[in-house]
């Protein structure tokens, strides 16, 4: 596959270095009275430089802001993006780059129109022909194992000059099989730290997660 060509899209280049050099992106949201400090603290001390946050996380801002004042030099993408307002929103917050769980080309235009760095969601052949003819060259493929996981990114490789964020469904038993695809810049997954260990209060297992999602990161860079 032909490297990217430059300037193309909607911030797509500087979009790719910034997906592309993360490899593996947690997607963090919290439970009531966890202390998401510690958690974001234990991400950034095992390596990982980039998170993604969901804008419909009732602590957003909270999160945002422990990570713009405490852990520098950390790319905070905003998840679920579903309406304009989201986008401003997350612009406001001053988060890197805007992603959403759905195909929707009226945000692809807004994104556009309004020079706003935006990953777009696909999941089929022909969402992909339209997110392509827009413009964009990086792209979430949500849900990814629901809409046919690894044989997906297989079967578009040869004709698609595009790069993928996989997100959905993704463990860390499986995170690796997506990473090691030639059109796979990074993968976002919420399974190191569920929702489930949080309301357990289960550190052993989170850090235990963490810890072996370093190591999954570590040696996908170095290859």
């Amino acid at each position: 596959m032909q490297k990217l060509a430059r300037s193309r899209g909607c911030f797509s280049d500087n979009i790719l270095s910034i997906v592309a050099s993360s490899r593996i992106i947690p997607i963090i949201d919290v439970t009531d009275g966890f202390d998401y400090r510690k958690l974001l603290a234990m991400y950034y001390d095992n390596g990982f430089r980039t998170i993604e946050i969901r804008m419909n996380s009732p602590y957003v801002k909270q999160l945002v802001d422990v990570v713009q004042k405490d852990f520098p030099n950390t790319y905070i993408f905003a998840g679920t993006c579903l309406s304009t307002q989201d986008i401003t929103k997350a612009r406001g917050l001053g988060l890197d780059i805007l992603i959403s769980p759905v195909f929707d080309p009226k945000l692809m235009e807004f994104c556009c129109l309004h020079n706003q760095p935006y990953i777009p969601c696909v999941n089929s052949v022909e969402s992909l022909n339209i997110a392509l003819s827009m413009g964009f060259s990086v792209l979430k493929f949500y849900p990814a194992e629901k809409y046919g996981g690894v044989d997906f990114l297989r079967k578009v490789y040869k004709d698609y000059d595009v790069r993928f964020m996989p997100s959905g469904g993704i463990t860390l038993e499986i995170i690796k099989d997506y990473i090691n695809e030639p059109n796979v810049a990074a993968c976002c997954t919420s399974h190191i730290s569920p929702l489930k260990l949080q309301e357990e209060n289960n550190w052993i297992d989170i850090e235990k997660n963490i810890t072996r999602a370093a190591k999954i990161l570590l040696e996908t860079s170095e290859a």
